[in-house]
């Protein structure tokens, strides 16, 4: 009996709660919108969104988010259950629409493209979109910038319509979902995500993913609401007449819940790796204790190989700021407009200043004013491959002039870019001071080399017009003839010292020109037409010092005097030929005549005339060579010797430098 009385209340209780809800939906909806869910609230298909927290998504396979409270209320308020279908993203849901699969959706927005297929609901939630970008993005995000990026965009949503439309210079990297979009984003495989800030702050929050932060706002905001399949268009108006009847708290209680997001606790954040920490620490207790045994070592190790770096550090910096503080060369730091950066304390003592004094203040400030154009001429060549300038300048110091020595190289950036300049210096003074007191030692001995040949000269001119006036007064032919050979050989070794005194170079004369002279004088000498005896030398440059040169040119003269003399008889025509060439040391020498030679058992050693004694001696013993006789077609001779025997007087170049 007492069963039966229970039963009759519950079926009284139930009765009226269908009566007060049939009231309720009988005030806000029609017959036919009743109608309707009668004949369909057991075959509404609504579709959540995976992956769109805190907005729409499944945790663990329960349906969560603001979109999930919304359908509460739907199925509290009109008495019905709705079918959930699932699927693996967004892209699938909206197929799902145009193929029937699924009749009801969360938080979508309504598209030129989508009214073929779809029908909205009044907005319930208005969300601002933006590009979330990293904390090191290194460009501002402007309208310009946003069409150079390179943007993760979730595929099918209106937002990638939106930039592609917007921003056609645009990179869209397009992704299944919020998440992926955020973690290309902080991986640097895009420049941006383009999401909305309430599931941008949830996700950053709950993932800790600390790299991103708020990078620009989209002139774009989501106005979402509930998408119901095109053929199920009355479904629409029953659930904005619902939404409008919900009080104004009751949205306000959901929206506060979910949009106001609850900063995640550290478990929330890091979940996914305290989880595989237990794992990992269940599979590995047995072996815990000796774990911690070599994770103790290791620390000591690492942090014994930390204090000896450490240690290595502190004296290498001791050891660099000894070398630094103590060095007698000079060594800065410029910035590229020629600023000092650092200031080695040698050149500050030089200078009489503290680093102080001299930090920011420009280098070519401290150059001697006369050398300032000079100085800034070599600065440019640091702006030139191969980015380097040596240069020498004077600065005025309390102790008065002093000379520097300056190498300096840039250090580059991209686009071998000039960001500082380091200097290395010492001071020169002393080094400039000797290199004058050389100069100037040369100069006079350089000078008195010149006169002493230009008094050589003048003394042997004397002799040889002497000699020549005393010929005139004899008239022994014989006797006459000797003095005019003496004569000859002086003027052939006054000739050098003529050719030494105008020279360039006080130690060399180039002997084919010496040649040529010499043949040139000794024609003048015997009065000789050039129709009749011609002479030819090659015009290859040996230079050779006196020591070489007075022999070779006495040697000559006796060749010159012989063939002149006897070589062409009665009027004869001939030539004279001399080439003189060098190989590696040694000078070759070859004479020739075409005239009518000498007898064929001729010995140089055997004769006994002075001029023949005085070519033997001179090659084999001031020369050291060898000399070498040919009397087929005509007369010709080879001399051979050594470029080594002597050096020479005065090193001119040196002067010069």
């Amino acid at each position: 009996m007492k069963l039966k009385f229970f039963f009759f209340i519950f079926l009284l209780f139930i009765s009226n709660l269908l009566c007060c809800q049939s009231k309720n939906l009988t005030s806000i909806l029609t017959k036919e919108e009743i109608e309707w869910l009668k004949n369909h609230k057991d075959n509404i298909r609504y579709a959540p969104n995976p992956s769109w927290p805190p907005g729409d998504y499944i945790e663990n396979g329960v349906h969560k988010g603001y979109v999930a409270d919304y359908i509460k209320i739907f199925e509290k308020e009109l008495g019905i259950k709705f079918k959930r279908v699932y699927f693996k993203n967004w892209s699938e849901i909206i197929n799902g629409l145009k193929t029937s699969k699924v009749d009801l959706v969360g938080a979508i927005e309504q598209t030129p493209e989508r009214t073929n297929f779809l029908s909205v609901t009044e907005p319930f939630i208005y969300l601002p979109v933006g590009i979330i970008v990293r904390k090191n993005y290194p460009h501002k995000i402007t309208e310009r910038q946003i069409n150079k990026m390179k943007l993760a965009c979730i595929k099918d949503y209106i937002t990638t319509d939106y930039i592609k439309t917007n921003y056609p210079g645009a990179t869209i990297v397009e992704v299944e979902d919020d998440l992926t979009a955020l973690i290309k984003t902080s991986f640097e495989l895009a420049d941006g995500a383009v999401v909305d800030f309430m599931v941008a702050s949830y996700l950053v929050e709950k993932y800790g993913i600390s790299n991103l932060e708020y990078g620009t706002m989209l002139n774009f905001t989501w106005k979402l609401g509930f998408g119901v399949r095109k053929e199920y268009e009355i479904l629409t108006g029953i659930l904005n007449k619902i939404i409008k009847n919900i009080p104004d708290d009751k949205k306000a209680e959901i929206y506060n819940k979910w949009v106001t997001i609850k900063k995640p606790s550290f478990f929330e954040r890091n979940w996914l790796i305290l989880l595989i920490g237990a794992i990992f620490i269940l599979i590995v207790l047995f072996l815990s204790i000796l774990f911690n045994y070599f994770l103790n070592r290791l620390v000591k190790i690492k942090t014994e190989e930390l204090r000896i770096a450490r240690d290595i550090a502190i004296e290498n910096e001791q050891k660099y700021r000894l070398l630094v503080e103590n060095q007698t060369d000079f060594l800065i730091k410029l910035d590229p407009q020629g600023r000092f950066l650092f200031i080695s304390p040698s050149l500050c003592k030089l200078f009489d200043k503290n680093q102080e004094e001299l930090i920011y203040k420009n280098f070519i400030t401290t150059v001697f004013q006369d050398d300032i154009d000079t100085t800034k001429k070599f600065f440019e060549h640091l702006y030139k491959k191969p980015h380097k300038a040596q240069l020498e300048h004077r600065i005025l110091t309390k102790d008065g002039l002093r000379w520097l020595e300056w190498i300096y190289t840039p250090l580059l950036g991209e686009n071998e870019k000039i960001f500082s300049i380091i200097g290395l210096g010492r001071d020169i003074t002393e080094k400039k001071i000797a290199e004058e007191k050389l100069k100037k030692s040369l100069e006079e001995k350089q000078t008195l080399i010149k006169e002493l040949y230009h008094r050589t000269r003048n003394n042997m001119n004397v002799i040889q017009s002497m000699l020549i006036m005393h010929s005139l007064s004899i008239k022994d032919e014989n006797l006459k003839q000797i003095l005019i050979d003496i004569s000859n050989r002086i003027n052939a070794m006054a000739l050098v010292h003529q050719k030494l005194y105008k020279s360039q170079n006080l130690s060399y004369i180039n002997l084919t020109d010496y040649v040529s002279e010499l043949f040139q004088s000794l024609s003048n000498s015997f009065n000789i037409n050039k129709d009749k005896i011609s002479f030819e030398v090659n015009k290859t440059y040996i230079p050779v010092i006196i020591d070489i040169a007075i022999p070779c040119g006495l040697i000559l003269n006796e060749f010159f005097t012989n063939s002149i003399k006897y070589a062409f008889p009665d009027g004869r025509k001939g030539v004279i030929s001399v080439n003189i060439t060098k190989e590696v040391d040694i000078i070759i020498i070859k004479y020739s005549d075409n005239g009518v030679g000498l007898p064929k058992n001729f010995d140089l050693n055997k004769q006994e005339g002075i001029g023949l004694k005085l070519i033997r001696t001179i090659v084999e013993y001031q020369l050291k060579g060898t000399v070498d006789l040919n009397f087929e077609g005509g007369f010709s001779c080879t001399i051979k010797f050594k470029d080594e025997n002597y050096k020479e007087r005065v090193a001119y170049e040196n002067i010069n430098s």
